[in-house]
């Protein structure tokens, strides 16, 4: 007889309460700290850390209908989420004064790689019944990638530590911003080999491909996280 297999209770379930919590954490707060930008930026980046088990391997969030039927309307739920906290974060991100990036955390540095990351799987990601057209539209990566670059132009000028192209006097920020259109021309051409338009069939769902463990995060393999060693070596070395 073989031995019975422990029920393991779905990350779906785990996540909705997570956001319960986290929506009465905020409710808890006072009125002007839930307008503090590092608050804000905390919240949304546990927003997206929880609702990024739409891209989990769990059966019970990566299933798919097959054919004329409905999607599977938990995991665009999730997605749809995923990307309103990127959009938020984003929005807190850019709002910051300029002076307070001099003095900007680390644990901020590496929320902005993971919106960034998610962003691209989001903008890329294939299954019919998520547009990433739509995506797109509503948060454009290639936008949000010149907007970082000069965000972190001015930075270095409104702190007085612009190098002024000299390459053996270049400051951090300015070094940043170069590396960020790099990342850009990367994955410009990456995009631009995205079909234009999504499959015919809205309800046809594609299932995500999943490694031999069934690892979760398995949509994370066509983004190549080496992209991202500009930020470790500009600002975490």
């Amino acid at each position: 007889m073989e031995p019975r297999t422990a029920l393991r209770p779905s990350p779906v379930l785990y996540a909705q309460a997570l956001l319960s919590h986290l929506e009465d954490l905020r409710a808890s707060m006072e009125p002007e700290l839930q307008q503090h930008a590092p608050i804000q930026l905390h919240a949304y980046a546990a927003q997206l850390a929880i609702n990024e088990v739409a891209l989990s391997g769990d059966p019970a969030v990566k299933e798919q209908s097959t054919g004329l039927t409905s999607p599977n309307l938990s995991r665009l739920k999730h997605l749809h989420a995923s990307l309103q906290a990127i959009k938020s974060w984003l929005d807190v991100f850019f709002a910051l004064p300029l002076a307070s990036f001099m003095g900007v955390p680390t644990c901020h540095i590496l929320q902005l790689r993971h919106c960034m990351g998610l962003l691209f799987v989001l903008s890329t990601l294939d299954d019919a019944s998520w547009s990433t057209e739509d995506v797109r539209a509503d948060v454009d990566i290639l936008t949000v990638i010149d907007r970082m670059s000069d965000k972190f132009r001015q930075v270095a000028r409104a702190s007085g530590i612009d190098a002024n192209g000299e390459p053996q006097g270049e400051d951090v920020w300015t070094r940043a911003a170069g590396r960020t259109q790099g990342l850009r021309q990367l994955w410009a051409t990456k995009l631009a080999a995205q079909p234009a338009t999504q499959p015919e069939s809205s309800y046809t769902a594609v299932t995500p491909v999943t490694n031999a463990n069934g690892a979760l995060f398995a949509n994370w393999s066509d983004l190549d996280f080496s992209n991202f060693d500009w930020i470790n070596s500009t600002f975490l070395s």
